[in-house]
């Protein structure tokens, strides 16, 4: 008899581990589902990550768009042929007055809500270093991912104006290779623009390290434009001389 009570005593414990496992392996794939297709769950992670970031409140985030994770169809590698492709969640958000986006890359979320101080960071130090005609960089949030994957940063990293010369010898080369421009703007001398140029390459090269992307341009405007682009891509803010540009 004893022996018996031992034996159910075991059954049931076996029973109850048994029953925790398929729970544990069941719950397992429910989440990543949930992660993939329900929007309140991937929208709710989206403004933790903004609220840790940012040392902010949830209510301090408002929600403007919102693109749903799915197959698209995307023309972006060939603009004759599109083809079908997985495009993860996107978001807008407005926070502090300012519009920007956040989008999820590998089960991470990035955002671009610095891009526009990190422009003018970027803009300050290139007039005070090499030449004061500078106007501004083109920026986008591909060159953030360069740069906290050059540097090591974690995605949740807020940059200060003391990172200004790190971002700017790490942001042009990196996993996102895209012909970059630097911008300056002079309008009163367009004889020896090319002789100009080539100089001013020549300086940027000797004070900060820029890939072979990187084009140097005449804007024809004494300042960048802030243009929003949702593309199927990506959604993001692109930082060019011409306006609407995307």
């Amino acid at each position: 008899m004893i022996t018996d009570k031992n034996s159910g005593k075991r059954d049931i414990g076996i029973k109850i581990i048994s029953v925790l496992i398929c729970l544990i392996v069941v719950s397992f794939p429910l989440s990543k589902a949930a992660d993939k297709i329900c929007y309140p769950y991937v929208k709710a992670k989206a403004v933790a990550y903004l609220c840790k970031k940012y040392d902010a409140k949830i209510t301090d985030f408002k929600l403007i768009d919102s693109r749903h994770a799915g197959t698209y169809w995307d023309s972006s590698r060939d603009e004759l042929f599109q083809f079908l492709a997985w495009k993860d969640f996107a978001f807008e958000f407005e926070y502090n007055g300012r519009k920007f986006f956040v989008n999820r890359n590998d089960g991470k979320f990035y955002d671009d809500y610095q891009l526009e101080d990190i422009e003018n960071w970027c803009t300050e130090w290139l007039q005070k270093n090499i030449d004061e005609n500078i106007v501004g960089i083109e920026l986008i949030i591909d060159n953030y991912f360069n740069y906290i994957a050059n540097c090591d940063k974690s995605n949740n990293y807020v940059l200060t104006k003391s990172d200004t010369k790190e971002f700017l010898d790490n942001y042009s080369y990196g996993k996102y290779n895209y012909y970059q421009t630097i911008f300056y703007y002079n309008n009163y001398d367009h004889s020896n623009e090319l002789e100009y140029t080539k100089q001013l390459k020549a300086k940027i090269k000797d004070k900060i390290k820029i890939s072979d992307y990187i084009h140097i341009s005449n804007s024809p405007y004494p300042k960048l434009f802030k243009n929003t682009n949702k593309a199927i891509e990506g959604w993001g803010t692109h930082y060019y001389s011409i306006k609407n540009y995307n």
